[in-house]
């Protein structure tokens, strides 16, 4: 095994360790919310409270999904010859730089965020208003952006072996068009519950 290959696993392990260690303090938290009696019955407040933080987390993550946009942009419109082609050098020097740290940021972000929205909801879950219920409709969209990230990422076979199978999944993980959806969705669901 070649010394960065090494690095890289180690840094996988690392990675899903500290994912690990997340999923499960936070789903023990929630239990121990869960088991704990609020006298004056305001149990929403601690799952309420999540949501806005796990909505941060989702946003801060994206800025890798701006940068690749930015960069096919600049790529698409931007011509090769004077100021233009300066702008479209200057991109694309600024994201292959920034590019693999932004990745690392999406997955840690993202991954706290999926884990902050699942909380926000279980909590929340008391309920079945139609505001709960979108807000368990963006949750599918969102945990199926999950599994197709994680699918992505960690190239799980046999899907991952099929060229079709990598294509779908790309196209459906990139989608702007669904991205946009799920945030009209949850706009819904924010002002359905307040």
């Amino acid at each position: 095994m070649t010394r960065s290959k090494l690095i890289h696993n180690k840094n996988l392990l690392l990675f899903a360790s500290i994912f690990t260690i997340i999923i499960f303090s936070s789903l023990f938290l929630t239990q121990v919310y869960a088991d704990d009696d609020d006298p004056e019955g305001d149990d929403d407040d601690f799952g309420k409270d999540f949501g806005p933080i796990a909505i941060g987390f989702f946003a801060f993550g994206t800025l890798n999904i701006i940068a690749l946009y930015i960069f096919k942009g600049s790529r698409k419109w931007l011509g090769d010859e004077g100021k233009a082609g300066n702008t479209k050098k200057k991109i694309s020097s600024i994201y292959r730089k920034i590019r693999s740290p932004l990745k690392y940021i999406h997955y840690v972000s993202e991954g706290i965020a999926f884990v902050l929205f699942l909380i926000h909801g279980i909590s929340l879950t008391r309920s079945d208003d139609i505001g709960i219920i979108i807000g368990w409709l963006t949750a599918s969209v969102y945990i199926s952006y999950a599994i197709t990230g994680f699918i992505i990422w960690f190239k799980f076979r046999p899907v991952w072996s099929s060229k079709t199978a990598k294509k779908v999944l790309n196209k459906y993980h990139r989608s702007l068009i669904l991205l946009l959806v799920v945030v009209v969705i949850h706009i819904i669901h924010i002002v359905l519950v307040d």
